[in-house]
């Protein structure tokens, strides 16, 4: 059992501790070429060739969730005023 003031009373597993004995690493993972967590800069062309590790970082996060919402509040706008939204 966990120490008390460890315990995550929110999640079932919340008051498990795991002890591990022995491991047995089976595939050896090289470092990944930008870091998806921090707030280290990277510049432009190593973010666009590991676009899939970029957009896993919080700030690319935060940027997408506000874009969704902008296109999302703009498109609802437009539609009440009649406007629509055509893909020929």
């Amino acid at each position: 059992a966990r120490d008390p003031e460890l315990v995550n009373a929110k999640i079932a597993t919340g008051a498990v501790e795991v002890f591990v004995r022995d491991i047995e690493i089976l595939g050896a993972a090289k470092e990944l070429p930008l870091m998806v967590f921090g707030d280290q800069e990277y510049p432009e062309e190593t973010r666009l060739r590991y676009r899939f590790l970029d957009l896993r970082r919080e700030e690319m996060q935060r940027n997408m969730t506000l874009r969704s919402d902008v296109v999302r509040s703009m498109r609802q706008r437009m539609w009440g005023k009649g406007f629509r939204e055509y893909q020929t």
